[in-house]
């Protein structure tokens, strides 16, 4: 990429507090902004796509997105409907 081009997409990441917490200190210990730094791991993981540990990764991160929108769902549905399934 040259510095001319114009990095105009943006990709919200949601992260737990722990792990803001890490990558802010990070880029804190490399002298760079926490927006640099997440850049930077993005480029190296996006030059790593054919490493055979990535799937499995990937795998986990979609199983536990999806336990945690069920776990929103049910706590959406006891809120406004009370106790809901068991």
């Amino acid at each position: 990429m040259a510095a001319s081009d114009n990095l105009s997409e943006h990709q919200q990441v949601p992260l737990t507090a722990g792990e803001r917490r890490v990558l802010r200190r990070e880029a804190a210990d490399r002298d760079v902004t926490p927006g640099i730094f997440s850049r930077a791991l993005v480029l190296d993981g996006l030059e790593r796509l054919d490493e055979p540990d990535l799937d499995a990764r990937i795998e986990r991160e979609r199983d536990d997105s999806a336990a945690r929108s069920r776990a929103s769902a049910t706590t959406a549905a006891r809120r406004r409907w009370g106790k809901v399934g068991k």
